[in-house]
């Protein structure tokens, strides 16, 4: 099994993003690098005025990856997230060009200091070596069994 994963990081400006980034061990890409989007990462908590506006903007990255089983154990350990009930699409996940990819989502909702997210899409080697798309039925086996073994 490999899993095509796009990681995002977002923190605020007094924040190091490097405890933020996914391990090292695995072949990650970095696609994005700048300002939070996230408006509580604007300024710094360390302001003395709550309606004071801190010119310093959060950080932001984004890095995309095809894990092997053993590589995506150690990320989401490394990263530490968790599947959440939310299911949507990927446009463009690696190892599938350009297009549209069922994902899993994993979050760690309950960080008071930055925000992760992971979009997750499972692939059967079969289906990835063969380069035939996965139909509902088995999405929805692959879906269930991931969110079972990361629970």
């Amino acid at each position: 099994m490999l899993f095509s994963v796009i990681y995002t990081a977002d923190c605020s400006a007094d924040m190091s993003i490097r405890k933020l980034a996914p391990p090292r061990c695995c072949a990650w890409h970095q696609t994005e690098r700048g300002e939070s989007e996230y408006e509580m990462f604007w300024g710094s908590e360390k302001l003395k005025d709550p309606w004071q506006v801190s010119e310093a903007k959060g950080k932001h990255r984004k890095w995309c990856g095809l894990l092997t089983r053993k590589q995506f154990d150690h990320f989401i350990k490394h990263v530490k997230i968790y599947p959440s009930q939310a299911m949507g699409g990927t446009v463009g996940a690696p190892g599938f060009g350009f297009g549209c990819a069922p994902e899993i989502v994993f979050a760690d909702e309950d960080r008071p200091d930055a925000v992760v997210d992971a979009y997750v899409t499972p692939v059967p080697r079969r289906a990835y070596k063969r380069n035939r798309p996965v139909n509902d039925r088995a999405w929805d086996r692959l879906r269930r069994a991931v969110l079972t073994a990361y629970r």
